[in-house]
């Protein structure tokens, strides 16, 4: 695991400073975070997170990406609906202050510095042979061929099934196998938290509990968000609901009511049932 040192996470992406918000962290492959297959169940990576207290977000301890996916930082303050995005990769060591961290590719996880020298080689050389009558437009087409391969395969996705991130999913015992598998989390789990899940509409009620709202699961998938039991001794909290995955319908993720003390606080959360 490597410690990242957020202290200064503002001045490195030059916006204002958050006193008040969230960074989320995800693990990130092409257009999506990253997702294995384990049985009949889709695995998908946790959604970390290190709160904004003010304005100090603190550390946070991270697997290295080891060159088979990247990190997808999106900092949210409380204040302004606008979020600031970044990809870049976890050194197998640390501490690492945040700005200090190598921004990527989200596809081809190679440091956007790289891409950049490298399209930059490819004019140049264009430029230098443009006198030359044997330099065709062809030419000079194939020539920015493998930089234009990169920059397209950004929204491509990426191919579990092969390369370097199949050899460390075939391997579980690896180190980095096992470290980025402690950052998986499957949808059954991700369910449990369904603020990290809503996105557009939600409706409230007169005590302001959400009762319905829609939601985004982390693979992209669209989903509604139904309270099915409100209590009636906290106004506003939820003490039972559903959470449908997919459009049409192919899953639906209950949380049976759970039980509170008599300060509101949950002493007895059951199981998600999935169906």
């Amino acid at each position: 695991m490597t410690v990242i040192n957020l202290r200064g996470l503002h001045t490195a992406l030059g916006v204002p400073a958050v006193t008040s918000g969230v960074v989320l962290v995800e693990y990130w492959a092409g257009s999506g975070p990253v997702a294995r297959v384990d049985g009949a169940n889709v695995v998908l990576p946790a959604l970390i997170t290190a709160a904004i207290v003010e304005g100090d977000p603190g550390t946070l301890d991270l697997p290295p990406t080891a060159g088979v996916c990247c990190v997808r930082w999106t900092v949210q303050s409380d204040v302004s609906r606008v979020a600031v995005v970044r990809f870049t990769e976890i050194p197998a060591s640390g501490p690492v202050d945040f700005g200090a961290l190598q921004q990527v590719d989200p596809a081809t996880f190679v440091p956007t510095a790289d891409v950049v020298a490298a399209w930059e080689a490819v004019v140049a050389d264009v430029v230098a042979s443009a006198g030359a009558a044997a330099v065709s437009a062809q030419a000079a087409q194939d020539a920015a061929a493998p930089v234009t391969a990169a920059a397209e395969s950004i929204n491509a996705g990426l191919n579990v099934t092969d390369g370097a991130f199949a050899a460390v999913l075939a391997n579980p015992a690896s180190a980095s196998s096992t470290e980025l598998s402690a950052a998986f989390v499957g949808l059954k789990q991700a369910a449990k938290n369904p603020d990290l899940l809503i996105v557009g509409n939600i409706t409230r009620d007169s005590n302001q509990a959400v009762t319905s709202a829609d939601v985004v699961w982390p693979d992209g998938t669209p989903g509604t968000f139904t309270a099915d039991t409100l209590s009636t001794a906290f106004p506003g909290a939820v003490d039972a609901y559903h959470i449908t995955y997919g459009s049409p319908v192919t899953k639906t993720f209950t949380q049976p009511a759970i039980t509170r003390n008599s300060a509101g606080a949950a002493t007895t959360v059951p199981q998600i049932v999935v169906s």
